[in-house]
């Protein structure tokens, strides 16, 4: 396993990978800026669908059970008392030997629900994974119903994403579902995100709501990141 060590700017990230920087840019600019690293994500979320779709089948299922054994084996999946975690769809990391190692520990195993409407997110606790779950919008597994867990006392949250950078970078899918839920966390809250090794990329568009991340695991890489404040 190769352990990294990566800086972020949690604020607004102009140029790319390890060249970031922090501006202050005028609302035209902040505009103009937008725009171009929209249509920049679009395209990388093409290309990575693409990587994900040439991937076979067993190569995805290794590479997933790699990842996970080496997310359980992490010193901040194992202090943490509450873990929330994505149920993973196709092509993703798939998560469910973590949440069953997560619910066989005695930890309390949170799962998001979506609000469409509202395009957020809530952390619903779960007991297992054959009760209590409903198959909602996109295919996605959800709590069938519960009330929302304090994000306060939320130690890990393994949060899912498309495409992914060195320096702490995360793309998620264009709903900003997760970049709302992330920004509402405490400070003491470990973000960590799984992803195989091709969705790793070396520039990754970013603006100032999309939210980075502590620790990244692939089948490859370990890399934690420090989030520095801008001066």
């Amino acid at each position: 396993m190769r352990e990294v060590r990566g800086c972020i700017a949690p604020t607004l990230q102009v140029g790319i990978g390890r060249r970031r920087r922090c501006l202050t840019v005028s609302r035209i600019d902040r505009r103009g800026f937008a725009a171009d690293n929209a249509g920049m994500k679009e395209r990388l979320r093409k290309e990575i669908f693409t990587r994900l779709a040439e991937m076979p089948a067993e190569r995805l299922a290794a590479a997933s059970a790699a990842i996970c054994s080496k997310a359980i084996g992490l010193a901040e999946y194992q202090a943490a008392g509450v873990v929330m975690l994505y149920l993973s769809i196709e092509k993703e990391v798939d998560t469910d030997a973590i949440a069953a190692d997560a619910l066989a520990g005695g930890k309390v195993v949170l799962a998001p629900k979506a609000d469409w409407d509202r395009q957020e997110i809530a952390p619903i606790q779960i007991q297992s994974l054959t009760e209590g779950l409903a198959v909602g919008r996109a295919g996605i597994r959800e709590p069938a119903g519960g009330k929302p867990w304090p994000v306060e006392r939320i130690d890990l949250v393994i949060a899912p994403g498309l495409a992914f950078n060195s320096t702490g970078g995360r793309l998620g899918r264009g709903g900003g579902f997760y970049d709302r839920f992330l920004a509402t966390l405490v400070g003491r809250t470990i973000i960590c995100s799984l992803a195989f090794d091709c969705q790793v990329v070396d520039e990754l568009p970013a603006e100032q709501h999309d939210h980075p991340i502590d620790i990244l695991v692939t089948e490859k890489r370990l890399m934690r990141f420090e989030r520095p404040k801008c001066k």
